[in-house]
């Protein structure tokens, strides 16, 4: 698919990223020390209009972890999300997931992922899900990656 035949499928998408706890050195080890989980602190979106090629709505959330509550120095520098306002601003994984379902409704989400190694925005969502033990409510075929279509638009990761 390239933008056009997005354009032409669709007059609005939600574009969306997450961010979620991590260590030093938990990429390599792909999330596999002890306590390590990706649990789910920030998802921005932004609707964005296609044909008037704007964006006309934004959503920011700060998700307060179960498990790993503390964040680490790492997250810290890399995201400039401090634990001042994930405890202030900061809701449980559940409300904020329910707010982003009804804000979302049925129009499709796209994220940016650009290595096997990164999981997809939308994967991340689903694990936390499993994670907390909570009930799949929202389809994930609503979620795709919008990188090949940033590629075959002359864009690259690099």
């Amino acid at each position: 698919m390239d933008i056009t035949t997005l354009r032409n499928l669709h007059e609005d998408i939600i574009i969306f990223d997450t961010e979620y706890t991590t260590w030093d050195g938990t990429l390599e080890r792909d999330w596999s020390g002890p306590g390590e989980h990706r649990e789910l602190v920030q998802l921005a979106a932004a609707v964005v209009n296609l044909k008037k090629k704007r964006v006309t709505k934004r959503l920011l959330l700060l998700v307060k972890p179960r498990i790993n509550y503390t964040l680490s120095v790492y997250f810290i520098d890399l995201t400039h999300v401090t634990q001042a306002e994930v405890d202030a601003l900061g809701v449980d994984f559940l409300d904020a997931y329910q707010q982003f379902i009804s804000w979302v409704g049925s129009t499709t989400c796209f994220s940016y992922t650009n290595t096997t190694k990164i999981m997809a925005d939308g994967n991340i969502l689903q694990e936390n899900i499993t994670l907390y033990g909570l009930a799949d409510i929202l389809p994930v075929a609503q979620f795709q990656n919008i990188q090949p279509i940033f590629f075959r638009g002359g864009c690259s990761s690099t």
